[in-house]
């Protein structure tokens, strides 16, 4: 059983890792007219996944989740954001939460937050023929 853990903690990060790749060459999949500022920036409170600009010149901190966000996610995210305002020395900064799916308490309290965004990913496989 903890071999089964360590191999789908792994497969986790990996993917956790895939979606930061992605994102990354990709910013603008996740909202119109972002740029990319650096990934796993140091703050105080820890390690950004990945910080961008809007087309508001606001700073966003972006979260990854490989799975389900849960509370610590969320806390996470809001240390983050904290973290920016006080090293920025701006008000301008806000968050988005990226994951498959998440906690009805992640969802209630965000609706308090107007500075975070939720946004779930889908992935899709696709399949080609290979012709030896």
């Amino acid at each position: 059983i903890r071999r089964q853990r360590q191999m789908c903690i792994r497969d986790r990060l990996s993917f956790e890792q895939d979606l930061e790749d992605y994102l990354a060459s990709n910013i603008e999949a996740l909202e119109k007219g972002l740029k990319l500022v650096g990934r796993q920036v140091e703050v105080a409170t820890g390690r950004i996944d990945l910080l961008a600009k809007d087309s508001e010149d606001n700073l966003v901190v972006i979260e990854l989740k490989a799975g389900e966000a849960n509370s610590s996610s969320l806390t996470q995210l809001l240390a983050y954001i904290s973290a920016i305002r006080d090293e920025k020395k701006t008000e301008n900064v806000r968050g988005i939460l990226v994951a498959h799916d998440f906690a009805d308490k992640v969802i209630y309290a965000v609706r308090l937050l107007p500075y975070v965004k939720l946004k779930k990913y889908r992935v899709r496989f696709e399949f080609e023929n290979i012709k030896p």
